[in-house]
């Protein structure tokens, strides 16, 4: 983890109007709970009034970055802010399986258990499953 910290530190001073490195450096962060520095580091990969090349690649590095910031915001229990960012990388990406499985547990723990089930059978259809505890669960809610 160090050594990754310290190398994409280094991408970040050799190029710091990329976002790759700071989307790079904002997970790490994100992995050591390292969540204001992770999150200021999302922010540098995504700067709110630049404009990015509408191509796959930028479209794909833009959902990546909204994914990690819900997966961040998840980590602390901001399930509104989770799911809302996790519903942004799916704007920017369609089929984004993991997008899809993190957003039905968001919306589960928000309430929401209709949608929470059709990110869920979603996630199912793009070979990439919620757990099946989760799964049930989210029936029960629907059920009831």
């Amino acid at each position: 983890m160090e050594r990754a910290t310290l190398l994409y530190r280094m991408a970040v001073a050799a190029a710091p109007d990329r976002p790759e490195g700071h989307l790079k450096l904002g997970q790490v962060y994100r992995q050591k709970q390292l969540y204001a520095q992770a999150l200021e580091e999302f922010r540098l990969a995504l700067p709110e009034n630049k404009q990015f090349p509408s191509t796959p690649y930028y479209q794909q590095l833009q959902a990546e970055t909204f994914f990690e910031r819900g997966l961040l915001f998840k980590e602390q229990g901001a399930w509104a802010q989770a799911v809302e960012n996790y519903l942004k990388a799916i704007d920017l990406k369609e089929n984004y399986p993991e997008a899809y499985r993190q957003s039905a547990e968001a919306l589960f723990h928000q309430g929401d258990y209709t949608r929470a089930l059709q990110h869920a059978l979603k996630a199912e259809e793009l070979k990439h499953p919620v757990e099946p505890s989760l799964l049930e669960k989210i029936n029960q809610k629907v059920k009831h």
